[in-house]
């Protein structure tokens, strides 16, 4: 390939814009080749494009950065013309192209036609290739300040010293690929331990780290973007810039395996996560790059769990922007064409059709609009069946179907999707039975109550209030628990979720017996109410401190906030207890479909807002469905998470279930 003649210094930019030229978008990529700043006009930036086969595998180097607003002062002049591109674009051209030669670069803004649906589809998928083939990825956080200049500097220093927290400079796995981040868990495992050094050095570290700078460094856009996740993970080898400053990969890898013991740390670590602001979406890039590089890649559902509400221009990219990394992102085709309620509901069919009931558990997402919404709430849910996730919104984060419950697995699933195109599935199931009670009786979001912060008081307050309702509506009736077992033992193990859930099972042990959970529960009750169960009013607690009965009591009070959050506690007709979506009311019916891993609530569509869209449905529809149902969201039920409604003594209340 020969060299293109250097423009920088010459007359032959055009002022007007510049007209792409077509290309095979299956097999052919643009590259924009970057000029040395003129001596007589260093500001202006000067580059060309050209094609190359990928087949040839051409060298350049990939970027990596944020497009930010929806402006475009700033110019590329090419040979036939100029582009308009964003400031932080420009801001990166002029960083980091070489002084004396070209630099070969592709840059999505300018190596693909914005204007060429056709194109964008076929490019697209093939960026995972585009940034896997690059000899370095280069990711531009941004211009920086005096504040992500000094983060920089930590971050290098934290990769120097990183040996000292337990991390070695160079963790090698079997199949010889480095994982410092995966070995920051088993460093983590150990802080519950009296006298671990480790820890006490983490503590002093957050005594003395300068929080102002790193807040402000993970605040750069770059970090909120949804693009980057491919960008960075697929990158065999990247640097990462910020201003003047750069770092290796390497040592960005290690600086965040410190960061998040500090953020892990049993005692210290919720502070440093509110001053450290956005430091969670830094260590997830990192820690999806060493899972993907060792071979444990999540599906799409699991990274839309994981990245849905990060920034992208196009509400359709956050699914397109994740399908390069996804195991399963073969199956969807690239399409600018469909709108993104289509894009949502062909995911959400696609796993159905497979049997696979992950993506109900996805259904309930708080009435919160993401960054990529474009309009309000209730028209979104108008437009979307209730089995489809709307992944505009703010998922809840702590979806039941991973932490090992089995409420019907030892049946397979039977959907019906005969319906879908008009918005319906079906299912098989079990009627269990009707909501009666719901603590508390309002919505979270509406009503605030007393006990959302982390304290131990707080929460021990309202799973008390919650405790007392659920014995004395048992005893007023002479009822016992329908499995038997004694109504303190049942709610103990249900505040707590049975210890099943990791999150519990990392804070108070793997091996917990019926008897032990009753009694880390009487622990705090002893704590705090010996006498009439009741905390004395106007009780302060620092919701940061260590509980007055001691570590393992904080620790047990943050399993029952975090088994709580956006969840109300409940109990059914018949005496069930447990869990469900904040937005449930009392009279919603739960149902076991075959092959759940939990329980899920159903709401009857006819008294919901979906009244305006199931009416257009045909009447033969509603002549062979009969009663439809939305669904609100999973549950948990203690007594009917381990196939019990599979024995068959359940046999008369199965059912098939129609939802819309």
């Amino acid at each position: 390939m020969a060299a293109p003649a250097n423009i920088a210094d010459s007359e032959l930019t055009l002022n007007a814009p510049y007209q792409y030229q077509p290309i095979d978008p299956k097999d052919e990529i643009r590259i924009l080749i970057v000029s040395p700043p003129a001596s007589s006009d260093p500001t202006t930036i000067h580059g060309e494009l050209f094609t190359a086969k990928r087949s040839d595998k051409p060298p350049y180097e990939a970027l990596s950065y944020c497009w930010g607003a929806e402006v475009f002062p700033e110019m590329l002049h090419l040979p036939g013309g100029v582009l308009a591109i964003t400031d932080n674009l420009a801001a990166a051209l002029r960083q980091l192209r070489h002084p004396e030669q070209r630099r070969h670069l592709w840059v999505d803004a300018i190596c693909i036609n914005q204007r060429d649906n056709q194109e964008k589809n076929h490019q697209v998928s093939l960026m995972s290739q585009v940034f896997r083939n690059a000899t370095t990825v280069l990711v531009w956080l941004g211009k920086g300040d005096e504040n992500t200049r000094e983060a920089m500097k930590t971050m290098k220093q934290l990769a120097n010293s990183a040996w000292e927290y337990g991390i070695p400079s160079r963790v090698v796995t079997e199949d010889g690929l480095t994982g410092s981040v995966l070995a920051t868990t088993k460093v983590a495992s150990g802080f519950a331990q009296s006298n671990n050094g480790i820890s006490k050095k983490i503590v002093g570290l957050s005594e003395t780290i300068k929080f102002g700078s790193f807040e402000a460094y993970f605040d750069q856009d770059w970090f909120k973007r949804l693009w980057i996740i491919q960008e960075f993970v697929l990158a065999p080898n990247l640097t990462i810039h910020n201003g003047e400053m750069a770092l290796s990969a390497h040592d960005f890898m290690l600086g965040f395996s410190v960061i998040s013991l500090l953020v892990s740390h049993p005692t210290v670590g919720e502070t440093c996560v509110a001053r450290l602001g956005n430091v969670h979406l830094g260590f997830l890039v990192c820690m999806q790059k060493e899972q993907y590089w060792h071979g444990k890649g999540h599906n799409l559902v699991l990274l839309l769990d994981l990245y849905s509400q990060r920034q992208c221009k196009l509400e359709v990219d956050i699914v397109y922007g994740l399908l390069a990394i996804a195991t399963d992102g073969a199956e969807w085709p690239v399409d600018y064409g469909l709108t993104v309620e289509l894009v949502f509901t062909e995911v959400a069919l696609s796993y159905l059709k497979r049997s696979n009931l992950s993506i109900l558990h996805r259904g309930y997402r708080a009435m919160q609009i993401s960054s990529n919404a474009t309009t309000d709430a209730a028209s979104y849910r108008a437009h979307l069946p209730s089995w489809v996730p709307d992944w505009r919104f703010e998922g809840h984060g702590n979806e039941f179907d991973s932490d090992g419950f089995n409420s019907a697995t030892s049946s397979r699933p039977k959907v019906s999707t005969e319906y879908a195109s008009s918005g319906i599935i079906g299912l098989e199931g079990v009627y269990v039975d009707e909501l009666s009670i719901t603590v508390p009786d309002t919505s979270n979001k509406s009503t605030p109550v007393p006990w959302d912060g982390p304290g131990v008081l707080n929460n021990f307050t309202q799973a008390l209030a919650f405790k007392e309702i659920f014995i004395r509506r048992m005893q007023l009736r002479n009822w016992q628990y329908p499995t038997g077992e004694a109504l303190d033992s049942v709610f103990a193990q249900s505040i707590i979720l049975e210890n099943t859930p990791d999150f519990c099972k990392w804070r108070l042990g793997e091996h917990l017996t019926p008897n032990d959970m009753l009694l880390l529960w009487q622990k705090v009750v002893d704590a705090f109410a010996p006498e009439d169960s009741t905390p004395p009013s106007g009780s302060q607690h620092d919701s940061n401190s260590v509980g007055p009965a001691g570590f393992d009591t904080e620790l047990y009070s943050r399993v029952i906030k975090i088994a709580r959050d956006d969840r109300k506690y409940i109990m059914t007709r018949s005496g069930y207890i447990g869990l469900a979506p904040e937005t449930c009311k009392v009279g919603n019916v739960i149902a076991i479909f075959d092959g759940a891993e939990t329980p899920f609530v159903l709401r009857l569509a006819e008294k919901t807002d979906s009244l305006e869209r199931i009416r257009n449905l045909g009447s033969e529809v509603r002549e062979n469905v009969g009663e439809l149902w939305e669904i609100i969201g999973e549950c948990y039920l203690y007594g009917l998470m381990n196939n019990e409604v599979l024995r068959p003594e359940w046999n008369d209340k199965r059912r098939s279930f129609w939802l819309v």
